[in-house]
């Protein structure tokens, strides 16, 4: 409890951020909706996908891009990357479109991603029927070569706390309470970014 107390006074403070080759650039493709993205980037469409907002996929875009901003990471802009990346349909979403929009920018390294579940809660922060869900993957690839680099997946219910004890640093970082699933997103891409900018501080040879 004292633990919890802490957490919620003084707020989660991550580390210092990765120090990553300043010559790197990312390109960052807005997420796709509607299916999943497979460890080897490859986008399937759900026979029955849930509907989740319009802009969901491009603000998980913006979100990551912001947070390797501001950790020193060279990722493309934002208004760049809506004019480089084709619009929804209009081509095959997942690491080979990753790679040509990433040679069309200049970057390095590309990131391509799906939100598969954006499921709201049902009640409020004190109390829910049922709690919200998010689960997405993003995989990074070497824009020269078409490797792929690493996978990041996130996954998250919020169970209550006195079931659940290993969800208690999502519960501080989460303010306390039953979070939305916009407060869970919001919380877990910065963290996804953090995880790109470990992997491209130490890129892995093979």
């Amino acid at each position: 409890m004292a633990a919890l107390a802490a957490g919620c006074r003084f707020g989660y403070r991550p580390g210092p951020p990765p120090k990553v080759d300043p010559g790197i650039r990312v390109a960052v493709l807005p997420f796709w909706t509607g299916g999943e993205i497979d460890e080897q980037g490859r986008f399937a469409a759900a026979t029955d996908p849930p509907a989740m907002p319009e802009r969901l996929g491009e603000d998980a875009m913006r979100t990551i891009i912001t947070s390797l901003l501001d950790m020193g990471v060279g990722a493309v802009d934002v208004n760049t990357m809506l004019r480089a990346t084709p619009e929804p349909g209009a081509a095959i979403y997942g690491t080979d479109l990753g790679v040509r929009v990433g040679k069309k920018v200049g970057a390095r390294y590309a990131l391509v991603g799906a939100v598969s579940r954006y499921r709201e809660r049902k009640g409020s922060a004190l109390g829910v029927e049922s709690p919200a869900s998010v689960a997405y993957r993003a995989v990074l690839v070497e824009v020269a070569t078409g490797r792929l680099v690493s996978t990041y997946t996130f996954d998250f219910t919020q169970a209550p706390l006195s079931e659940e004890l290993t969800q208690l640093p999502e519960y501080l970082q989460g303010g306390g309470g039953w979070q939305t699933r916009r407060q869970i997103l919001d919380r877990s891409l910065p963290q996804t970014a953090r995880k790109v900018a470990r992997t491209l501080s130490a890129p892995p040879v093979l």
